[in-house]
């Protein structure tokens, strides 16, 4: 028979997989939609990974609190009978009367009390004499025969420093394993820095570029010329000065081919296809189809 925490328990677990799922799938979209300049998404995917991972961690803690609470209500039940029998044991036993009658009536005896204070002070004040000269003479280390004595086998003269050794090793495991992390860490910045910098002389060239963007418009109806028209002038920030549109021909079906006097590089090309399928515009989705760069001869213009 199933207990009434099971089901709860594999909810809580079904919750946490689901959660654990999301902040790794948007963790990965954050960095593939940096890669491909997308920034809007990217966003997006960061607020969701952010949002999984509060409740991924509020679930692991509700849990331990839960846990916690659980084996404390089982601590106090087993208490219970051994308290109800204490506090049922001090009802019914009579107050015992002190074994030292002579300290009711301390009117003669007054003086004891001084004497036995001045008493332990002396005491504590030898003892801890007796402290400090054995701790300055005695040594620290132990021998061989007192090791044996107390019972610590030493094997070919072994023993606290190959535990030391050990000790050893682990921490530089840990370091080992710190740097390697540290050095993947600084890879994977690296990689994404090379993937989102600006770099001006591979934005444009001397050339063209042919750009073939079919528009999905949802609840509009509008020209898809016009609406690649708004997208160009959003997105035509992020390819410097100097680019401009030749034509821009409608293709049919929502299909449209722009046209620019620049031949876009490795980054202008990311940048310009990153912001057309961002969701620039409200309520109209573009994808780009295909980008036909054509490059002259000639230095290359930031």
């Amino acid at each position: 028979m199933m207990r009434r925490s099971e089901p709860r328990r594999a909810a809580r677990r079904v919750g946490m997989s689901i959660a654990f799922v999301v902040v790794v799938v948007s963790a990965v979209y954050v960095v593939v939609d940096l890669a491909r300049w997308e920034w809007n998404r990217a966003a997006l995917a960061a607020l969701v990974c952010v949002a999984a991972l509060v409740v991924f961690s509020t679930t692991v803690l509700v849990g331990h609190l839960t846990r916690l609470e659980h084996r404390l209500d089982d601590v106090d039940r087993r208490l219970a009978p051994d308290r109800a029998a204490t506090g049922r044991e001090a009802r019914s036993t009579p107050v015992a009367r002190p074994r030292f009658a002579w300290l009711d009536d301390t009117r003669d005896r007054g003086v004891f009390v001084p004497i036995l204070l001045g008493a332990g002070a002396i005491l504590s004040f030898l003892a801890s004499v007796v402290e400090r000269i054995s701790g300055a003479v005695a040594h620290p280390n132990l021998g061989p025969g007192e090791l044996e004595r107390l019972g610590v086998v030493l094997v070919h003269g072994e023993g606290s420093s190959a535990v030391e050794r050990r000790r050893r090793r682990g921490r530089m495991r840990r370091v080992i394993v710190g740097l390697v992390a540290l050095a993947l860490a600084a890879g994977a910045v690296e990689a994404l820095r090379q993937l989102t910098q600006s770099r001006p002389g591979d934005v444009t060239a001397r050339g063209s570029t042919v750009v073939e963007v079919l528009v999905e418009q949802r609840r509009l109806a509008q020209d898809p010329e016009l609406l690649v028209v708004e997208l160009w002038g959003a997105c035509r920030s992020r390819l410097g000065t100097g680019v401009a549109p030749t034509s821009v021909v409608g293709l049919g079906g929502g299909a449209v081919r722009l046209e620019l006097d620049r031949a876009l590089g490795t980054t202008g090309r990311r940048r310009l296809v990153g912001c057309f399928q961002d969701h620039t515009l409200d309520l109209v989705r573009a994808d780009v189809i295909a980008v036909d760069v054509r490059v002259e001869d000639g230095p290359a213009t930031p």
